[in-house]
Formats: C-alpha cells, sequence, structure tokens
C-alpha cells in the first residue's frame, strides 16, 4: 500500500492549546512523598528510595549549598 501526499506551501499553520483533564499538582505525582509537606518545605531527592521528599530539615553530608556572587 503506497502513502501519497501533497504539500502545498500556501497553507499557514496555526498552533493551538489544547488542555486534557485538569491539572496535575506537584503533591499528586507517583515518585513524590509529601508526607512531611508543612510550610516552608524543600524537596529534596532520595537515592534510596528512588522519590522526591518533602521536609523542613536537610541531614544529608552530601550536600552542598554555593551561593554564588551577589
Amino acid at each position: 500500500m503506497a502513502i501519497k501526499a501533497t504539500i502545498n506551501k500556501q497553507v499557514k499553520v496555526r498552533a493551538r492549546t489544547v488542555e486534557v483533564g485538569t491539572g496535575v499538582k506537584l503533591t499528586d505525582l507517583s515518585d513524590i512523598d509529601a508526607t512531611n509537606l508543612d510550610n516552608g518545605a524543600m524537596l529534596i531527592y532520595d537515592l534510596a528510595q528512588q522519590k522526591f521528599l518533602l521536609t523542613n530539615q536537610i541531614e544529608n553530608p552530601d550536600l552542598r549549598i554555593i551561593g554564588g556572587i551577589y
């Protein structure tokens, strides 16, 4: 079976936004553990659990926060 197509350079392509369903919250994602969700919480990744965790305290010796120059 052959497919034949013709391209017309005269036709303008118009894009439009299509929304499917309702918006999704970050806490709805399966790899987010929102157990400790609280005001001021930060999102960190836990390699052992293969998930992002919400926490107010970061106790990780591998963490380095480099603030840059302001």
